[in-house]
């Protein structure tokens, strides 16, 4: 019981009492109704991009397979697609302080999940997703600055509009975001029951899917 009560103030000073209740609420209903939510989230590189700093000196670099082929799956929560994703062009950025403490990967030709959604980009728009930061290493600002690395690079590519996701229960995620200079654009959501499947996706993505 004691535990449960600390975890949950902990939850509701960091989260808040609205956006706990509201999680709480979305959880259950998925115990019914399964379906996903995710904020969708937008970023223009037309302007000057700051580079944010982290707390303990994580240098950033464009990742190459040989950086993550030999990282262990389970504790960097690799997908097993890393050498797919390179040889369909697309990039993978890291952090290292000694070890790789984060990577994240973009991809150019369309922003996509196989449950959720297929949006083609244009050559000037680029999609940020499966972001980690290692959990021992976690609340250092490794990922807002990550973000900011990799806009700046993107920028050199004359990329000038990148967009990333995170699921509405990743507070610490969205935090980041926001702190890179991410602007919400709106949500996705996704429900499927049987044979019944609805896609819902923010304005952004409709008018790129047109």
């Amino acid at each position: 019981m004691i535990k449960f009560l600390t975890k949950l103030c902990f939850n509701i000073r960091h989260r808040g009492l609205v956006s706990l209740t509201l999680m709480v609420c979305v959880r259950l209903i998925q115990k019914i109704i399964p379906f996903e939510l995710l904020l969708f989230f937008e970023k223009s590189l037309n302007e000057p991009i700051k580079l944010l700093d982290t707390k303990n000196n994580v240098f950033f670099k464009h990742g190459k397979y040989a950086d993550i082929q030999d990282l262990n799956i389970k504790e960097y929560h690799l997908s097993g697609l890393e050498s797919y994703e390179i040889r369909h062009n697309c990039d993978c950025y890291i952090g290292v302080k000694d070890k790789v403490l984060f990577y994240i990967w973009v991809g150019y030709n369309n922003i996509y999940d196989d449950k959720i959604f297929d949006v083609e980009l244009n050559s000037k728009q680029a999609y940020l997703y499966r972001a980690f930061t290692h959990p021992g290493h976690r609340g250092l600002r490794i990922y807002p600055a990550g973000l900011s690395y990799v806009c700046q690079e993107l920028k050199k590519k004359n990329i000038e509009k990148c967009f990333i996701a995170a699921s509405f229960e990743n507070r610490s995620s969205i935090k980041g975001i926001y702190k890179a200079g991410f602007l919400k654009v709106g949500y996705v959501t996704y429900f499927k029951l049987h044979n019944y499947r609805k896609v819902r996706l923010p304005k952004i993505l409709q008018a790129l899917a047109t």
